[in-house]
């Protein structure tokens, strides 16, 4: 016994000095020296369009025909962005979360086919209609399908339809394995199509949405049951799709919108094997921010990085109060050999490069000046850039106005983010 703790001593001892830090690689030298003769002083969001054409071509190679495809607005919420993907992909569906993002999406993509992503409280949905032209309240009731999650939700809505004189299109979220929210059983999924039959003045059904991105965390021993998983939300979903087939027929047509899968889930999807879903959602795994490093999207590229300036370096980790052991750290680990504080910080952000940098636990975070500590190996100074990959890209990106586009080792364009006053 005695043994083994000693040799798990050791081990964390030679962890503990192993030096981590690296200087830039070879692709983060480029990027770093493109962005400063560019000028960049302060935070940005930059996004590599090569790499992003790269995960384009992955997807459709994945799933074949991209026209079905629904490009979730959260996820890469810039106008520019956004035309981008739906030139690339040919596809004009897109996703919404958020009632002010409705109503710039709206004005930008007049033609687009909108499903709304989670149930909007039904002030929301009122808000739409009393701040449009009237022109633009009639395009949101043919083109926008709002999603009901319950019955007391679907007659807050009956009651919305008849008040503005207009017919909206719902459609259903429906609990296929996630369990955060939606019809779960077909007896409450019934009730919901009963009155929507009965009000076909006010309401009509466009269709469900069913998210499953429980499957895709199924990884390292439990990799085998993805497949398994995959067909009970398959199974769960045709429950569903039938019950409208069998029961309301007078409810079902050919075009309805059987939407399911996103990001880390879409290549479970096969053009020849998706049973009746007709439409996948994809956003993030265009860009790849660290939360989607899953074994679903080993093929995709990071995409998106943030580009902070180095304020300043320091020889040594001063703590207050505890200044008397800054010559301590540097002997503990290497890694706490030198102090970099970074213009701006605390984003939703890991550090990739340089290597081996950590924010430190004993001298806290801070979104003016963040403390990183790394070894003298990773060769920062002051000015240079540390970059940083978002852990997600839907709140991230708007917290740095526009977005720098970069192709071919040179800025090509600033696009900006979805305005955020409203």
């Amino acid at each position: 016994m005695k043994l083994l703790l000693l040799l798990a001593l050791l081990a964390a001892f030679f962890y503990w000095r192993r030096d981590r830090g690296r200087p830039h690689t070879l692709y983060f030298q480029k990027l770093q020296k493109l962005l400063k003769d560019y000028g960049v002083s302060h935070p940005r969001m930059v996004i590599d369009l090569d790499r992003m054409d790269a995960n384009i071509a992955e997807v459709k190679k994945a799933i074949g025909d991209t026209s079905q495809l629904r490009i979730p607005a959260k996820s890469l919420p810039s106008f520019e962005l956004l035309d981008y993907l739906q030139k690339e992909l040919g596809t004009n569906r897109l996703m919404v979360f958020h009632q002010p993002f409705l109503d710039q999406l709206l004005d930008r993509f007049p033609d687009a086919d909108y499903l709304v992503g989670k149930p909007f409280p039904v002030g929301a949905v009122r808000k739409v209609f009393a701040e449009s032209s009237e022109e633009k309240a009639q395009r949101a009731s043919v083109q926008v399908q709002w999603l009901v999650d319950s019955y007391p939700r679907l007659e807050q809505y009956l009651e919305l339809a008849i008040e503005q004189q207009k017919t909206l299109k719902l459609a259903v979220e429906i609990d296929i394995g996630l369990h955060r929210g939606g019809v779960a059983g077909v007896d409450s999924f019934k009730k919901i199509l009963r009155l929507i039959s009965e009000n076909k003045d006010h309401l009509s059904f466009s269709g469900l949405m069913g998210y499953e991105p429980h499957v895709s965390k199924l990884s390292g021993l439990l990799a085998s049951k993805r497949m398994a998983a995959r067909s009970q939300v398959l199974s769960n979903y045709q429950q569903f799709v039938d019950t409208v087939k069998n029961d309301f027929p007078d409810l079902y047509a050919d075009d309805l919108c059987f939407n399911s899968g996103g990001s880390t889930t879409y290549a479970l999807y096969p053009e020849s094997d998706r049973g009746s879903v007709n439409d996948l959602a994809i956003g993030s795994a265009f860009v790849k921010p660290t939360g989607f490093d899953l074994e679903t999207l080993t093929a995709h590229q990071p995409a998106a990085f943030i580009a902070a300036p180095v304020l300043k370096t320091l020889d040594s980790l001063q703590l207050p109060m505890m200044e008397k052991l800054s010559g301590l750290w540097k002997l503990i680990s290497p890694n706490m050999g030198k102090v970099f504080f970074s213009y701006g910080g605390w984003w939703k952000a890991k550090p990739v490069s340089p290597q081996g940098l950590n924010n430190n636990a004993l001298y806290g975070r801070s979104t003016n000046q963040e403390l990183l500590t790394g070894s003298e190996s990773t060769e920062l100074k002051t000015d240079d850039l540390i970059f940083l990959r978002p852990t997600q890209s839907e709140f991230v990106f708007l917290q740095f106005g526009r977005l720098l586009i970069v192709r071919k080792e040179q800025v090509i364009d600033e696009w900006p983010v979805f305005n955020q006053d409203y």
